[in-house]
């Protein structure tokens, strides 16, 4: 019948291959100069990621993602691109430092406001300490 894998070992393992799917089609949208390919490239990077957010049980999740970053931004996308060059500019190297500072202080800005958060599943968390108490009554 082949091979049985426990439930969370085959769950981390769907995980990894989407994740690592997801890498790849985001390394290659970076990479690509043909709009028409980056265009394709984000609706197939939409679709996996519905995918994966069907694995993590957020089937609400997933629809929106597939419908509208898959269906209608692609569909847009595609339109948009009628209207423009069919290859990117190259760029020149120094002008990537800035957008490359940008992503280092809002991850670092993340980063020191995540420090603040109470711990997952605390009981003197906000969400655990107010209404949901007397709901909970």
């Amino acid at each position: 019948m082949g091979a049985d894998f426990p439930a969370p070992l085959g769950a981390a393992i769907v995980n990894i291959t989407l994740l690592l799917l997801l890498f790849v089609v985001a390394f290659a949208v970076a990479r690509l100069r043909s709009l028409f390919a980056i265009v394709m490239l984000s609706g197939v990077y939409s679709l996996v990621s519905a995918a994966w957010f069907v694995v993590l049980d957020a089937v609400d999740v997933a629809f929106t993602e597939a419908a509208v970053g898959a269906g209608i931004s692609t569909t847009l996308m595609l339109g948009a691109m009628l209207l423009t060059a069919r290859t990117a500019k190259p760029s020149e190297k120094f002008s990537r430092a800035g957008p490359l500072v940008v992503v280092l202080a809002t991850g670092a800005m993340l980063i020191y406001a995540t420090v603040d958060l109470p711990a997952f599943g605390s009981p003197e968390s906000p969400a655990n300490s107010y209404v949901g108490l007397d709901y909970l009554e």
